[in-house]
């Protein structure tokens, strides 16, 4: 039997005043979602924390997971996210990338790749992916769907040249 992973190492390089260092570590604080989170009665509830995060993360990415699925630690550079194999999720990177561009530096686009890896060389179990992040949201691909596109520009191009040799069109 074999193992899947996906990791990845990725940073939003810049350097953080003060508000924004306080905003990161808050909305990126762990949060206890024993049993999922049901995003109304949490804004019923009055809880300030749960309610700033709700403020500027996609509720749906916390109802049923731990928030955030993916380690971070804030330095001089910036804010350093990754995993090593764990189990993060590439919405929760994203959405907290596209909450940090929304409220601080909407100009920014920022891109994250990660790695699927697996612990037997089995046919198709390794990849990857990508994200870009922006003002209107994170736009994701894949390896697999990149390689599809390749090959098909490429059949479609042998099946031109064949075309026009046949027809003698150069």
């Amino acid at each position: 039997m074999a193992d899947y992973y996906e990791q990845f190492s990725d940073q939003l390089i810049v350097e953080l005043t003060d508000e924004e260092k306080a905003w990161v570590e808050k909305i990126l604080r762990p949060v206890d979602s024993t049993g999922g989170w049901d995003a109304e009665t949490i804004k019923q509830e009055g809880d300030e924390e749960t309610a700033f995060l709700l403020e500027h993360i996609e509720p749906t990415l916390i109802e049923d997971d731990d928030w955030p699925r993916f380690t971070w630690e804030v330095d001089a550079e910036g804010v350093w996210m990754y995993d090593d194999g764990g189990c993060f999720r590439a919405e929760h990177v994203t959405e907290f990338v596209h909450a940090f561009i929304k409220k601080f530096r909407p100009k920014m686009v920022w891109k994250m790749t990660w790695a699927g890896t697996c612990t037997r060389p089995l046919l198709g179990s390794f990849g990857g992916g990508w994200a870009v992040v922006d003002i209107h949201g994170a736009t994701f691909g894949t390896v697999w769907s990149a390689a599809d596109e390749e090959v098909k520009r490429k059949r479609e191009r042998a099946e031109r040249d064949r075309l026009n040799k046949k027809y003698g069109r150069t």
